[in-house]
């Protein structure tokens, strides 16, 4: 079997785009106006606008209406920790979901996934980055709680993937754009600190600037990006520019954390180099983190991937894979050295 390339989707409008260009999976939420910041679904998929989830139930009725057709299956987000109020959320929005057609769930809190084992039982469960999953004894123990597929923290070396795949668990790695360089799960910072301050967000981000957006032609609006982030705080809370003589004694240290952060947040990382020894691992899925782009960037970040999967398809040398997938994202992405933008660092797994 194949490596197949997870996409997210926003728009039912897109998955044809986007199976056209190379996805085989997709993963989605959706949004319900009632109580949309704290409780609402908005907050069921750690994401916090309008755009970066499907419109309404109706929507993903018609997702799953159109992905039929391609035989693509459709992965419905509820990867949060849950309050009470929450949790009774997420299972009536699974009930509906499970009526239209939706079969698997990304799923972080466990109270809500052993529900969900309990009242929908063919249901396929998937374990967010985000739930800690640290050892493969505790896949063992989501595997005896339904879960089926792993989305693995970026610090699974090769032989632990292996061992999962031994497991009867399918293991799904993030492979590009997923911008954080410290072990999911354990970040308090997810995602959304509120709008920012800086006017520039409206125009990267905002939904009424969508229509030029689009008519952005993609290296173009790499650079853009770029750019403005260059030049303008991140509105994550964990990139912002704080002051290291303020944060600790030791200034070396915090400067070049900082430093890091500062470095990283406005290029797409990409996990192409360690693509042999995942696959050598048993690791099928590839996970593009694209939800938060608009349609037409999230199709681009596709045909990337699949692009660096025929590369390495087509490239019996690992040397010159590495070579090439370099030289690919270097001249995709505008930039002259693609080391540190790379999400496995050699020699970490």
């Amino acid at each position: 079997m194949g490596t197949a390339i997870c996409s997210g989707i926003s728009q039912a409008s897109n998955a044809v785009p986007l199976i056209q260009a190379g996805a085989r999976e997709f993963y989605c939420g959706i949004n319900v106006e009632a109580g949309c910041n704290s409780v609402g679904t908005r907050g069921l998929t750690r994401r916090g606008r309008h755009s970066e989830n499907l419109k309404d139930l109706a929507e993903l009725r018609k997702l799953v209406e159109i992905t039929k057709e391609y035989n693509v299956p459709v992965c419905l987000l509820l990867n949060v920790s849950c309050t009470d109020q929450q949790m009774l959320m997420a299972l009536d929005i699974a009930e509906k979901a499970v009526a239209i057609g939706i079969d698997r769930i990304v799923v972080k809190d466990m109270g809500l996934a052993m529900e969900l084992n309990k009242r929908f039982p063919g249901i396929q469960l998937h374990a967010s980055s985000t739930m800690n999953c640290g050892t493969v004894e505790t896949v063992r123990l989501l595997k005896s709680l339904g879960f089926t597929r792993i989305i693995l923290p970026r610090h699974f070396a090769h032989d632990q993937i292996s061992k999962i795949e031994a497991e009867g668990v399918s293991t799904e790695i993030l492979f590009y754009r997923e911008r954080c360089f410290f072990d999911d799960g354990h970040c308090n910072f997810h995602h959304h600190t509120g709008e920012s301050p800086v006017g520039h967000l409206k125009l990267i981000r905002g939904e009424r600037f969508q229509a030029l957006k689009s008519a952005i032609p993609p290296p173009i609006h790499i650079l853009l990006q770029r750019i403005m982030f260059r030049f303008f705080p991140s509105p994550l809370a964990c990139r912002q520019r704080y002051h290291p003589d303020k944060l600790s004694n030791n200034k070396n240290a915090v400067k070049q954390t900082l430093q890091v952060l500062r470095e990283h947040h406005h290029v797409w990382t990409c996990g192409a180099c360690a693509l042999p020894g995942l696959v050598r691992a048993g690791c099928r899925y590839l996970k593009v983190v694209n939800r938060t782009l608009e349609p037409k960037m999230q199709v681009e970040s596709v045909k990337f991937v699949r692009r660096i999967v025929e590369l390495f398809e087509n490239t019996p040398d690992e040397g010159e894979f590495f070579k090439e997938s370099r030289k690919l994202y270097q001249r995709t992405h505008l930039v002259a050295n693609c080391e540190k933008y790379c999400y496995y660092p050699k020699g970490e797994m």
